[in-house]
């Protein structure tokens, strides 16, 4: 499977993989980075230089390149054992999820001050010079704001195939003093090309479809696919709260078309078209599939160590500090986000394995109002990854909104977030879905004071929740008696055939009731409140599984008595250590792995919550 193929070029070492020729070049080489269906991850070693683990032919601590330092350290798999989920509900995000092949490290760099003048005194707008350097910057390049404070009073847009950089977040900071829609921005924004037909190919799992007419799209295309709204599951965009209509802005189709997939188009034979990802869910004949060409897709653009800051100037109206929309393969990476307006990072409209991980999210212009300071929205768009970062004193953490599909929330610590309008007498949840219809989204490894599944504009279905740390409690929220709504995962109405499975779940002390069930505006402190404003088959639905309580002190089982059926899972196969990663990843560095188990239970600290307390931006 893989094999060194003689001399190269020194620091670097060809394979051969399944996808093909695989070249790294050892000098340019970051922590982690995997080929995508060849079978291999390397990542560096500080012991051993250069590393590689792989699947194949290639025997453990075979030399591979002598001037490099390439050696195999272990065969691994590259699959996971997802069999004790009923077969409908998981989908392989291993390998499937954020940048493809990881975020690379650029090293041809461009100083935005000494070659453009880029102004850094604080005072001066710098908005029209950095656009100025990025511009200069070569394709794969950084345009590098060294140490500084650089005023902008207009968005800074990052172009495909460049990343804006700074020297650290605690080093360089981009302040708006001016009430900007956006700070930063990637991708070329909303596609709003006609629905092309689909005459096959569209079952879950599918890799390649049938068009009726394909001379619009290429390889390398992006494309949009959906479906009218499947009443069986069902998708739908109306509010479960009486009198709240629908939610009409949740897709540009009239929210006729709630239940979507972005993919990427990888081959063409006349109307046949080569995809991936595969197809996350069947669509059905009847509900009139479709594609949709997004021609406004920037891929590979970056952001990355510094601080985007709302300024003083900057008091009310929309204000995202980073957006991205009509992205592929971009990345926000270990950069401050602070001072939100209504968003802090929003990813919508139309995006493709994007990465936000390693950063600080925190602080709010207006905190209190229920549709603002969202940590990080991701809307209408697939494939992307929220990894390991930490959000602290904004309103929520990160939420999956409508059209989301496939996207990972995982390793993030969330702490002191919530909502500051009636702090003391409702109780905020840290994460949610909002709007319809998100689906085959993970969350993973994260800890956090509670999952909101939520109903208010719109059905959501097939989401699940693994091996996360949920409290159900938030201590510094000040909840005085009388409080409401407390419990760590809440399931409204309309959300089916969702799975909790492996969860540590609760407070001692504090929860009180494990579950309630079609309960509005409860007192308990609960483990779970299923059916909010409404049961009708969220709970039958439900796969509910090897979670661990503070209120009974156990671990349940799919099919014992008062829990959800098994619904074709196998419950007595062992859970995987994650649903995304095949192995331990790097970054995880000495910490426990996997770090949350409901045996025992045992709870260890992710890395996120390791570097919260000892974070420079904590005394910014």
């Amino acid at each position: 499977m893989t094999k060194h193929q003689g001399s190269v070029h020194p620091m670097k070492v060809t394979l051969v993989a399944k996808a093909g020729i695989v070249e790294v070049d050892a000098t340019v080489f970051r922590d982690s980075m995997n080929f995508v269906n060849s079978g291999i991850h390397l990542f560096r070693s500080a012991a051993a230089g250069l590393c590689i683990v792989s699947f194949g032919s290639v025997e453990a601590g075979q030399l591979l390149s002598t001037p490099a330092q390439i050696r195999v350290l272990s065969r691994v798999p590259t699959t996971i054992d997802m069999s004790a989920f009923p077969p409908d509900r998981v989908i392989n995000w291993n390998g499937q999820v954020g940048v493809t092949g990881g975020i690379p490290d650029r090293t041809l760099v461009r100083n935005c001050v000494t070659s453009d003048q880029v102004p850094v005194d604080g005072k001066t707008d710098s908005a029209a010079a950095i656009r100025r350097c990025l511009i200069n910057t070569p394709a794969n390049g950084v345009a590098l704001l060294p140490r500084g404070m650089f005023i902008v009073k207009s968005t800074i847009d990052i172009p495909a195939q460049k990343t804006l950089k700074g020297e650290g977040r605690e080093l360089t900071l981009l302040s708006a003093e001016a009430p900007l829609e956006k700070i930063v921005s990637i991708g070329k924004g909303t596609s709003t090309n006609p629905l092309l037909e689909l005459q096959g190919g569209y079952s879950r799992g599918s890799t390649s479809l049938t068009l009726a007419n394909a001379t619009t799209i290429s390889t390398g295309s992006y494309i949009l696919v959906n479906e009218l709204n499947d009443s069986r599951i069902p998708v739908s965009p109306e509010s479960n709260a009486p009198g709240e209509g629908t939610c009409s802005w949740c897709d540009q189709f009239g929210a006729t078309r709630l239940r979507a997939q972005v993919v990427k188009v990888v081959g063409k034979s006349g109307n046949v078209l080569s995809i991936s990802p595969p197809f996350f869910f069947d669509f059905s004949a009847a509900n009139l599939p479709r594609v949709m060409l997004l021609d406004q897709m920037a891929e590979n653009s970056g952001l990355e160590s510094l601080t985007v800051r709302n300024g003083p100037g900057a008091t009310s109206g929309w204000r995202v500090n980073v957006m991205i929309a009509g992205a592929a393969n971009s990345w926000v990476r270990d950069v401050r986000v602070d001072t939100c307006g209504k968003r802090c990072i929003d990813l919508r409209t139309y995006f493709f394995r994007i990465e936000v991980r390693d950063s600080y999210i925190t602080q709010c212009l207006d905190r209190a109002n229920s549709d603002t300071c969202y940590g990080t929205e991701v809307a209408e768009g697939s494939s992307s990854l929220i990894e390991n970062n930490i959000y602290y004193e904004t309103a929520n953490g990160p939420l999956l909104m409508w059209g989301a599909s496939g996207n990972v929330v995982g390793y993030n610590y969330i702490h002191n977030v919530y909502r500051t309008q009636q702090r003391d007498s409702w109780f905020w949840p840290t994460s949610w879905t909002h709007g319809a219809h998100p689906s085959y989204n993970l969350w993973e490894g994260n800890d956090f004071a509670a999952l909101n599944w939520d109903g208010y504009w719109g059905s959501a279905s097939h989401n699940t929740a693994f091996r996360n740390r949920i409290w159900g409690s938030s201590p510094q929220q000040g909840l005085q008696p009388g409080h409401v709504e407390v419990a760590a995962v809440l399931i409204e109405k309309n959300n089916h055939y969702m799975s909790v499975v492996g969860n540590v779940l609760g407070t001692e002390g504090w929860s009180d009731t494990y579950q309630l069930l079609d309960d509005l505006y409860w007192s308990p402190h609960a483990i779970f409140s299923i059916g909010i404003r409404g049961l009708g088959s969220t709970f039958s639905s439900l796969f509910r599984h090897l979670n661990f309580d503070y209120v009974t002190k156990s671990v349940k089982r799919c099919g014992e008595s008062n829990e959800p059926s098994c619904q074709g899972g196998q419950p007595q196969v062992a859970l995987p250590p994650s649903l995304y990663h095949a192995v331990k990843p790097s970054w995880f560095g000495n910490s426990t792995w996997p770090p949350i188990s409901p045996e025992g239970p045992r709870v260890d600290p992710i890395p996120a919550k390791l570097s919260f307390g000892t974070s420079a931006d904590l005394k910014q």
